[in-house]
């Protein structure tokens, strides 16, 4: 039988016992006494160790049940489906048909480290470094999901580390380049005409704007708040005057800006394509807003925190540049991509 004891060192109550080997154990159950009396939880624990040991299948632990890889495949892509976009499903469904294709698992359980590597290794030579790193994401969330079902005991693709990427500088736009695209828009799909304004004036990423309510606009105090931001952290940025009027423009819409992330995406993709301009993504209007925000004055610290970077080193300093300060030299930003583009503010 086993017994119960405080140790006076640690302030913690230990479990001696005699496991089915006849091997002597001493073991710390992690309880602190209560008012220097064992506490119920530890008897408890004591009770289910002797009747376990009685059984002799202490501390053997039971091997998840073998669950068919396909089974699992469908069963995933079905939780996926009521909680994931339809792109999102795609992707995971792309995954587990590489997965399979490479490893030809017959049980979920069959995929182990060493098989995982090998996976790795085998996909590597054949695409980018951001297309490997793309699986190992996706393979350790569609894991995780295992693990936690209790069909794996431990995660495969859990320590297989993402390979390096060399980040490529920002590509900042010229005002001629601006021009162009901004010709090229009117041209070709001059629905995309407001957006561009925006993100480019704001400096916004594509969701962010995507998100907004006209709750989250304040005509008064001329702020904008992005609550769905990539930091998960509500972020209120000073509203410049063409911006104002183009949102005022727009009060008719149900919000301010709508559409697929995707298919907006793939529009500014084709622009940039159509206009020639080489080596820039809608991404680049965020890099050209930052950059002609810094020539007009405003220190590094304070443009990362207009653009929802995360520092100490911006929070800190933000704090010493007044709204004001901010609004002027936004301002000035605003006129020289406006006034240079000649655009229709009608």
């Amino acid at each position: 039988m086993s017994r119960l004891y405080i140790d006076k060192k640690s302030n913690k109550v230990y479990l001696d016992y005699t496991d089915q080997f006849g091997k002597r154990q001493r073991k710390s159950l992690k309880i602190n006494p209560e008012k220097g009396r064992i506490p119920a939880e530890a008897r408890l624990i004591q009770k289910k160790v002797d009747a376990e040991i009685s059984l002799g299948i202490f501390g053997i632990k039971k091997k998840p049940k073998k669950i068919v890889f396909e089974q699992f495949a469908e069963e995933y892509l079905n939780y996926v489906k009521v909680r994931k976009s339809q792109g999102q499903l795609s992707n995971e469904k792309y995954i587990l048909k590489k997965l399979k294709t490479v490893l030809h698992p017959e049980y979920l359980n069959d995929i182990t480290v060493a098989k995982a590597d090998f996976f790795i290794t085998q996909i590597t030579p054949t695409m980018t470094a951001n297309g490997v790193n793309w699986y190992i994401r996706g393979l350790k969330a569609i894991f995780n999901t295992a693990l936690r079902w209790k069909y794996i005991e431990e995660n495969p693709f859990l320590n297989i580390k993402r390979l390096s990427i060399e980040l490529p500088l920002p590509r900042v736009l010229t005002i001629k380049e601006i021009e162009l695209l901004y010709k090229t828009i009117q041209q070709n799909k001059s629905t995309l005409i407001p957006l561009f304004i925006f993100y480019l004036l704001t400096g916004c990423r594509l969701s962010e704007a995507l998100n907004l309510n006209w709750d989250d606009i304040d005509f008064q105090k001329n702020t904008i708040i992005f609550r769905k931001t990539k930091t998960k952290k509500i972020r209120i940025v000073p509203m410049g005057e063409e911006i104002k009027k183009l949102l005022l423009g727009r009060k008719y819409e149900v919000t301010p800006f709508s559409g697929s992330r995707d298919n907006i995406s793939k529009s500014f993709t084709e622009m940039f394509r159509l206009a020639n301009i080489k080596n820039a993504s809608l991404h680049s209007l965020r890099s050209t807003f930052a950059s002609y925000l810094a020539d007009s004055g405003i220190p590094e610290a304070t443009n990362q925190k207009l653009l929802g970077h995360t520092s100490e080193v911006s929070r800190r300093h933000y704090l010493g540049f007044t709204q004001e300060m901010v609004q002027e030299r936004l301002q000035k930003t605003e006129k020289k991509l406006i006034n240079k583009l000649q655009i229709n503010k009608k």
